[in-house]
C-alpha cells in the first residue's frame, strides 16, 4: 500500500471514531440516569430571611418560586418561574457571590410529565447563573430539580464544584387562581346560574374580594347592590305561590329535596334557581336547593319535567 493510500485509510478511521463518539455522547445525554449527589452535597434546608435574599439580589426576572440551602461557607439559591431558571450564590449573611466563570447544567423534571428537560446555566452580566426557558406549564405544580455546576468560586466553594437535588412547587398563575375562585364559587350569586352556563364569567370587585357573575347584568346587579351579593352565593328563598302556579305545579307533583308531595308540609312553595322555579314542600328545603340548585334542576330534568321560568 502507497503513502497517499495508507494516510486515506487512516483518514477514514479518524472520521468513523469521530463520529462513533458524537453518537456515543448524544446517546448519554438523551439517557443520563439521575446522579445521587453525595451526603455532604445536601445539607438541609435553613430559615435564611427572604427580605435578605431579595435585597441582595443581581437578577429581577419574574422567579415566583425558590427555595435556599446552606453550606458551611456559602449558600446557593434556586428560583424557578415562568421565564426560566436562576441560580445565586451567596456568604452565610447573605452578600451575593458573582459567578461569572462558572457554568452549569440542570435536569427539571415536572410533576405529571414522564419526561425530564436539561438546561444550561450559564452567567449573566452580574454573575447570576440563568436558563431561558418557557415555563408556563410548570404553574402550579410541583418541579423536581437535578442542578451540576462548576467552576464556583473556590474561596467559597472548596472543591469548586457542586451538585445538589430539590422540589420546587411553582406558584400558580393567575389563570389558575381565578379558575379555582370560580370553582369554590359554582354559582351566579344574583342569578343562581352555573358560573360558565352563560359565557366566561365576569369578575366584580366587592370589599370583601372578588366574585364572579354569569352575565354582564348580573355585574351590574352587584355593582349596585355588592353587600347584598359580597358572599357569592345566589339568594335563594323560599316564596308563596300563587294562582299563576297552579298548572306547574300539578306537574311537578313531589318535592325534588325530601321526595315528598308537594303539600305534605305546609307547601307548596317555590324557590328561583338559575332562572327557574322549583317547588318545593317546605321553607327549609331552600337551603338545600341554595347550595347546588343544578343538582336540584336535574333531578325534576330527569323525571321529565322543565321547571317553568320564574316569574
Amino acid at each position: 500500500m502507497n503513502s497517499n493510500g495508507f494516510k486515506s485509510l487512516t483518514e477514514q478511521i479518524a472520521s468513523i471514531s469521530c463520529y462513533c463518539a458524537i453518537i456515543l455522547a448524544c446517546c448519554t445525554c438523551q439517557s443520563l440516569p439521575a446522579q445521587t449527589p453525595d451526603k455532604t452535597d445536601l445539607p438541609a434546608k435553613t430559615g435564611v430571611p427572604a427580605n435578605e435574599a431579595e435585597k441582595n439580589s443581581p437578577h429581577k426576572m419574574p422567579h415566583d418560586s425558590r427555595v435556599r440551602l446552606a453550606f458551611d461557607q456559602f449558600q446557593v439559591e434556586t428560583s424557578i418561574g415562568g421565564q426560566g431558571i436562576q441560580v445565586l450564590l451567596h456568604k452565610p449573611e447573605g452578600q451575593f457571590i458573582p459567578m461569572h466563570d462558572a457554568k452549569g447544567v440542570v435536569f427539571i423534571k415536572i410533576s405529571g410529565e414522564p419526561k425530564r428537560y436539561r438546561f444550561d446555566l450559564l452567567p449573566n452580566a452580574k454573575g447570576a447563573l440563568v436558563a431561558s426557558a418557557n415555563l408556563m406549564r410548570a404553574k402550579g405544580k410541583q418541579v423536581e430539580l437535578e442542578i451540576l455546576l462548576a467552576s464556583l468560586p473556590t474561596p467559597f466553594v472548596p472543591r469548586g464544584t457542586l451538585k445538589y437535588r430539590d422540589v420546587i412547587s411553582v406558584s400558580p398563575s393567575r389563570e389558575q387562581l381565578a379558575e379555582a375562585a370560580i370553582a369554590r364559587q359554582g354559582f351566579c350569586p344574583v342569578s343562581g346560574r352555573s358560573l360558565g352556563s352563560m359565557g366566561k364569567p365576569r369578575p366584580v370587585a366587592v370589599a370583601t374580594g372578588t366574585i364572579y357573575a354569569c352575565c354582564e347584568a348580573c355585574v351590574k346587579s352587584i355593582q349596585n347592590e355588592p353587600e347584598r351579593y359580597a358572599k357569592g352565593k345566589p339568594s335563594i328563598v323560599a316564596s308563596p305561590v300563587t294562582a299563576a302556579d297552579t298548572k306547574a305545579i300539578a306537574i311537578q307533583k313531589r318535592c325534588p329535596v325530601m321526595d315528598e308531595p308537594l303539600d305534605s308540609m305546609g307547601g307548596p312553595y317555590k324557590v328561583k334557581a338559575a332562572g327557574r322555579t322549583i317547588y318545593i314542600c317546605c321553607p327549609g328545603c331552600s337551603k338545600r336547593i341554595a347550595s347546588d340548585p343544578t343538582k336540584y334542576l336535574a333531578i325534576l330534568r330527569e323525571q321529565g319535567i322543565e321547571p317553568p321560568l320564574f316569574r
